[in-house]
């Protein structure tokens, strides 16, 4: 009866959702997350996330680039002279689509998982709040009140299901145990993943595309397409994920770096607007 009250409380969820708080701009300015890098137009993301930009950059989806180290701004900008990489990774010309009900459904088996076999402590308790206990649990957070988990044991039983899964030739809900169980090492995947989930079966969702999605995630870790979530929303919505991530690498080092990569991207300024700024300005709006 528990699960079932859980289930039905954290899926049917008001209309603030923690995620849309997390994405405001007065949360951003409130923890000192902003950047203090030019006058002119900012990515708006933390000035500490120049490793995993370049992380990003370099990373592929078949070879993808587990760790980084953090980077001073001379190193960053060294990564300008790599324009033609840029142009390969970011224009190449092809056709891509992207599949939202696709990627809503594999994340809504990935929690339902994780909620059937940890238990619901996996999400830190983010789910379920209410708005006032969500701008605490954010403050708590960002102050790196919240400690990581062991969820060690989760992840060996998710691992042992996933191989009698191939054993049993279901491919499918193997791969998917995998993931659920690769996720428990990153408590920011995991919050990530929670709030992410519950915007999307909200009232009135954030989330209502691959763009949003991916955007969203981005905010979390700028290598959202080649981290954890890499195989998800890689496979599933390639054209955000080309079109976000290689917003956010060339915007980072034009901020960082005297506007080095110039504007080689061709986007409109409604989008470029939509992955630069917090799409929240104040928790009143939200």
């Amino acid at each position: 009866m528990r699960s079932i009250i859980f289930f039905y409380m954290i899926s049917i969820v008001s209309a603030h959702t923690t995620l849309k708080l997390l994405l405001s701009k007065e949360t951003a300015e409130l923890h000192e997350d902003l950047p203090q890098l030019s006058n002119k137009r900012r990515c708006l993301r933390s000035n500490n996330n120049m490793g995993s930009i370049i992380k990003t950059f370099l990373s592929k989806s078949t070879k993808p680039i587990e760790t980084w180290k953090y980077l001073n701004i001379s190193e960053f900008c060294y990564f300008c002279r790599y324009k033609k990489p840029f142009v390969k990774k970011y224009l190449k010309n092809e056709k891509l689509v992207d599949n939202y009900l696709e990627v809503l459904e594999e994340i809504e088996s990935i929690v339902n998982i994780l909620d059937m076999n940890c238990g619901y402590e996996w999400d830190y308790g983010v789910r379920g709040l209410n708005k006032m206990d969500a701008i605490t649990w954010i403050h708590n957070w960002k102050k790196k009140e919240i400690e990581s988990k062991n969820f060690s044991k989760c992840e060996f039983n998710l691992q042992r299901q996933s191989f009698i899964s191939i054993s049993a030739g279901a491919m499918k809900q193997s791969y998917l145990l995998a993931k659920a169980a690769n996720l428990l090492k990153y408590q920011t995947s995991l919050i990530a993943l929670a709030t992410v989930y519950e915007d999307m079966n909200s009232i009135d969702n954030h989330i209502q595309d691959c763009f949003h999605l991916v955007n969203a995630l981005s905010h979390f870790r700028p290598d959202v397409c080649t981290s954890v979530f890499g195989t998800v929303v890689k496979k599933i919505c390639p054209r955000s994920c080309k079109l976000i991530e290689g917003r956010i690498v060339q915007t980072a080092l034009n901020d960082c770096c005297g506007d080095c990569m110039n504007n080689i991207l061709d986007i409109d300024e409604n989008t470029m607007d939509k992955i630069d700024l917090f799409p929240y300005s104040s928790w009143k709006e939200i």
